[in-house]
C-alpha cells in the first residue's frame, strides 16, 4: 500500500502538457483503485479521458481508460454512467471486447434486455476469443431467457456447448503463439 502512495505522490507531478501525462494519470487511477479509493481513481481516469492523444498508443491507453472508468461506474451501480462511457470506446479499439462485455453486462444488471441481447450478440460475432464468444452467447441467451424466448436461448447455447466440449486443452505451443501475438499487439502501438 505504501508503494502505491509513493507512486501516485510521483504521478501526480507530470503536468498535463508532458508526454507522459496520459499514462501517469491512468497508472495513478490504477494506483487509487488497490488503495480503495474510487474516487481518486475517477478523477484520475477522468483525467486521463480528457487529455488530448497524440500518438495510436496514448490514443489506445484512452480507450483502456474508458473500459476502466465503465467498469468503476458499473461496480458503483452507476449504470447510466457506465453505458456513456463504454460507448466513447473507439470500435476499433484493442479493448473493444471488453467494452461489449461490459455494456451487455450492465444492460443485463439494468434489466434492458435487448440491449442485453444487441450487445451479446455483437460480442459474439466480432470477438476472435472464443471465450468471449462464448460469454457473448450467454449474454444473448440470458436476454432472450428473461423475454420469456426460451428456444432462441437453447438455440444460441447449444451450438456453443458442443463447441466447448470439443475443445482441447492449449499446448505450449498454442500459448506460445498467443504469447508472441499479444508482444506483437503492444509493440505495434508503441
Amino acid at each position: 500500500r505504501k508503494e502505491y502512495k509513493n507512486a501516485n505522490q510521483y504521478f501526480n507531478l507530470v503536468p498535463e502538457d508532458h508526454p507522459m501525462y496520459i499514462y501517469a494519470q491512468h497508472s495513478a487511477a490504477v494506483a487509487w483503485y488497490n488503495l480503495d479509493n474510487q474516487e481518486m481513481a475517477v478523477a484520475s481516469l477522468e483525467n486521463c479521458i480528457s487529455a488530448t492523444a497524440t500518438n495510436a498508443a496514448q490514443k489506445e491507453l484512452i480507450n483502456r481508460s474508458m473500459v476502466f472508468l465503465g467498469y468503476l461506474f458499473y461496480e458503483e451501480n452507476v449504470l447510466s454512467k457506465a453505458i456513456a462511457v463504454l460507448k466513447m470506446v473507439q470500435p476499433d479499439s484493442y479493448y473493444k471486447d471488453d467494452c461489449l462485455m461490459g455494456l451487455a453486462w450492465t444492460a443485463l444488471k439494468a434489466h434492458q434486455w435487448k440491449d442485453c441481447i444487441d450487445y451479446g450478440s455483437k460480442l459474439a460475432q466480432s470477438s476472435p476469443r472464443f471465450v468471449n464468444q462464448c460469454e457473448g452467447a450467454l449474454l444473448q441467451a440470458y436476454g432472450h431467457m428473461m423475454e420469456k424466448r426460451y428456444e432462441q436461448a437453447k438455440a444460441l447455447l447449444e451450438p456453443v456447448l458442443e463447441k466447448i466440449n470439443s475443445f482441447g486443452p492449449l499446448t505450449t505451443d498454442s500459448l506460445d503463439t498467443r504469447k508472441l501475438k499479444n508482444e506483437s499487439d503492444v509493440v505495434s502501438y508503441a
